[in-house]
């Protein structure tokens, strides 16, 4: 009898391969790591004294030109990192085996979910300031509160895309993590540089714990052949 073959396995296992070296772990975690920076520092009034200021001393091209390298700094950064992954797997992790290029590894129900989750989040918090129940600052801080329930969930599904556990377990332990912010008094700078910070730091660590096991792997291989 011949046994035929899982056709899902194998799926999940074309999905994997993107992350399986653990670098694009660390791109997304660069990418909210600066993007909750990029948040705060725009909210801090610091920023905007400097703005004024070099309007007032100088003139207002310079003035929004500090403003533009201070938004458009770490898109720069995202997009040097991205080539820089691209670059190192071509000529390294994925010399050998060539590489898969792949769309949509996230089904569309999960992203769906996702956006709803946010909406929802959007709404009862509106509603909850209508009615006097919250103020502004907690209105922004559920805001965020449902980002990050929204990035925990679409992590719960990669995970379940590409049958990798690290995803599963980020995806609900930040999720419910996340909640926690409801019940602070933060800022919505803070809250949003904290939640950069941990989604950040997390998926950083977690890329270059995966990258480190591939590169003793690789030199194992190495040294065999």
């Amino acid at each position: 009898m011949v046994n035929q073959p899982n056709i899902e396995e194998i799926m999940q296992q074309t999905r994997s391969y993107e992350f399986k070296d653990g670098l694009r772990d660390i791109q997304i975690g660069i990418l909210i790591l600066l993007g909750g920076l990029s948040t705060w520092l725009i909210f801090r009034p610091d920023l905007w004294r400097i703005f004024l200021t070099l309007r007032v001393e100088t003139s207002r091209w310079v003035a929004m030109g500090f403003l533009i390298l201070v938004v458009f700094a770490p898109v720069l950064v995202i997009v040097g990192i991205h080539f820089l992954i691209n670059n190192l797997r071509k000529r390294w992790l994925w010399k050998d085996t060539g590489i898969v290029k792949q769309r949509n590894v996230i089904p569309l129900s999960v992203n769906l979910f996702s956006a709803v989750v946010l909406l929802l989040g959007i709404i009862t918090s509106a509603t909850l300031f209508y009615y006097g129940r919250i103020d502004e600052a907690s209105v922004m801080r559920m805001i965020l509160v449902s980002v990050g329930w929204g990035t925990g969930i679409i992590l719960y599904g990669l995970g379940r895309a590409t049958g990798l556990e690290r995803y599963l377990w980020m995806g609900v332990v930040g999720g419910i993590a996340t909640t926690g912010l409801v019940f602070t008094e933060l800022t919505y700078g803070q809250t949003a540089l904290l939640m950069g910070v941990s989604w950040g730091v997390a998926l950083i660590i977690s890329g270059a714990l995966i990258l480190r096991r591939v590169v003793i792997a690789s030199r194992s291989d190495d040294h065999d052949g």
